[in-house]
């Protein structure tokens, strides 16, 4: 199972350069997953990009930027929070809190359901990636 989920990973992963490639064009497209591919598997650059990597880990780690990360994502991380409260919240509290959703009057569920949908819409980040097919 461990190999499959690593082989899986692995090939999602290697597809995704001829998706993020930055040509509309086919043939400079398979230009740029070329080169993409020929750094990606020199030696020499792989071995490199690891150690600067682990070094960055294991010796130059920055704090501060944990502290930046943390606020920079706060809204996110506090629907993640909810998320797992409400995950982890005994069945029959869920039960409850759903039936009584369920007896409110249908323009009582209008307003909740909006109003959820404006805190996701106001947690939501300005800079989203765009979709991966938007190219094809």
């Amino acid at each position: 199972r461990a190999w499959a989920i690593f082989l899986t990973f692995n090939f999602i992963s290697f597809t995704r350069i001829w998706f993020r490639s930055g040509s509309h064009n086919t043939w400079d497209n398979l230009n740029d997953t070329h080169d993409i591919l020929a750094e990606l598997f020199t030696a020499n650059t792989m071995l490199l990009n690891i150690g600067d990597g682990l070094t960055q880990v294991f010796f130059k780690f920055n704090f501060a930027e944990v502290a930046n990360f943390c606020s920079g994502y706060a809204k996110v991380f506090g629907v993640m929070v909810i998320g797992f409260i409400i995950h982890w919240l005994p069945e029959s509290w869920k039960i409850w809190y759903r039936t009584k959703f369920i007896e409110l009057p249908m323009v009582a569920k209008v307003i909740v359901c909006f109003l959820v949908v404006v805190i996701l819409y106001q947690i939501v980040s300005a800079d989203m990636q765009p979709f991966i097919y938007f190219q094809f």
